[in-house]
């Protein structure tokens, strides 16, 4: 149980899911805003029967936007079930939609959070949108770092589970350079998340790659991802590294990268000629990229499935 009063470096106060509220909200601020319980659900998402990702998802009350509600609330909604994921290939987002069809989504770590983009929570972000309006097809204005995306997502009901696909138009260009953090060579990305791109083998911990780059280049750790690359097998090979630890998989995000910087980074060309990567979690056909112009392009992510459950 938390200490309610958890007090936000913006000088607000929330109260948390104590005896006296916890019938009527998860979440109380000092100004007058609350979350009902009612608002928040639970998300696992899975594709072809294995779990993918796990995490939280919340309607914001109809005058409030998410504008106002970041990382800080993020932490305090996290901690009522961050132990719940542990043999998910991926954990600790917590998503944010409003009655405006926007949504951000935040990654909850030991060492921090920070805003990032997240297929699989977007995915349940529409799924949520979809449940509390009837629209089958949503479009959702995502908030991420350094770029505007547009979402239209497409929502199918069978049961418990909804299968969301979802095509991101995405206004912001993909940055690729070579770049030395500590000893190590790295092929850095910044496109959606930022990724450092490095052959396998790896000479240092992903962990300690992921602090140093970091530190040197300004950003919060959570938004820092690894990929190791293994182009040598028939069907090339990749390992992707986040701020949990490996992902027990492939993020939609990091499918997307490397999509993107096979197309610039010659070592990496041979996975546009594959097609597909294998990865911990089975083999991925890389999404369908379609430049648009003027930096825009348009991502035809995985399909997924989102299954929700109570906080």
């Amino acid at each position: 149980m938390m200490t309610p009063g958890h007090s936000l470096s913006h000088g607000r106060t929330l109260q948390p899911n104590t005896e006296s509220l916890a019938s009527t909200y998860l979440l109380q601020r000092d100004e007058g805003t609350a979350l009902p319980v009612s608002s928040g659900v639970q998300f696992r998402t899975s594709r072809d029967g294995v779990l993918r990702t796990v995490g939280s998802v919340f309607q914001l009350p109809i005058d409030d936007g998410i504008e106002n509600w970041g990382a800080s609330e993020a932490r305090v909604l996290w901690r009522m079930h961050e132990r719940s994921g542990a043999n998910a290939a991926a954990r600790g987002k917590v998503a944010y939609v409003d009655h405006l069809c926007r949504s951000a989504v935040y990654q909850m770590t030991s060492e921090g959070e920070s805003l990032v983009a997240c297929g699989n929570a977007t995915a349940a972000a529409a799924a949520m949108i979809s449940r509390n309006s009837g629209a089958a097809s949503p479009r959702i204005h995502l908030r991420v770092p350094g770029a505007s995306i547009t979402v239209d997502a497409a929502t199918r009901f069978g049961g418990e589970l909804s299968t969301v696909d979802q095509i991101w138009t995405i206004h912001a260009g993909c940055s690729a350079s070579e770049r030395l953090i500590g000893a190590q060579p790295v092929h850095y990305v910044e496109f959606l998340n930022s990724y450092l791109i490095v052959p396998h083998p790896l000479a240092v911990d992903p962990s300690y790659l992921m602090g140093l780059a970091s530190r040197d280049l300004g950003l919060p750790l959570p938004q820092v991802k690894v990929a190791v690359v293994d182009p040598s097998n028939l069907i090339p090979s990749v390992e992707f590294y986040g701020a949990n630890g490996r992902h027990g998989a492939a993020p939609q995000t990091g499918l997307v990268t490397l999509a993107l910087a096979a197309t610039t980074i010659s070592w990496l060309r041979v996975l546009a000629k594959a097609g597909v990567i294998q990865h911990p979690g089975g083999i991925e056909i890389l999404p369908k990229i379609e430049p648009k112009g003027s930096g825009m392009v348009c991502a035809h992510m995985p399909s997924v499935n989102v299954q929700f459950a109570p906080l």
